[in-house]
């Protein structure tokens, strides 16, 4: 089979794999651990951009963050460590930090 298109099992573990992050990932949430939850979070999304339970726990962090900008300066750095580059609540941070130079 072509590298491009891999296969069911592939595919399957990967979203298992995924999941097990995603879980990880939750119980260093429910302990305020954010920073940690992001890394595991973060795993299961290079593992499977597809799987709900990572997604969930994107979307959780995110709203974490978004509060924790509200905080200042040092919660857009906590904004900045638990979110992705390309979102909304990741260049909102970056836009606080400008301004605690």
């Amino acid at each position: 089979m072509p590298p491009d298109f891999p296969s069911d099992a592939a595919k399957g573990m990967r979203i298992e794999l995924s999941s097990k992050f995603a879980l990880k990932s939750r119980l260093y949430f429910e302990r305020g651990r954010f920073p940690e939850s992001f890394d595991q979070c973060a795993g299961g999304y290079d593992m499977s951009q597809s799987n709900p339970e990572v997604l969930d726990c994107l979307s959780k962090l995110q709203d974490i963050a978004d509060q924790r900008v509200k905080e200042g300066c040092d919660g857009a750095k906590v904004a900045l460590r638990i979110t992705r580059e390309n979102t909304l609540s990741h260049k909102n941070a970056e836009k606080v930090l400008e301004k605690c130079k």
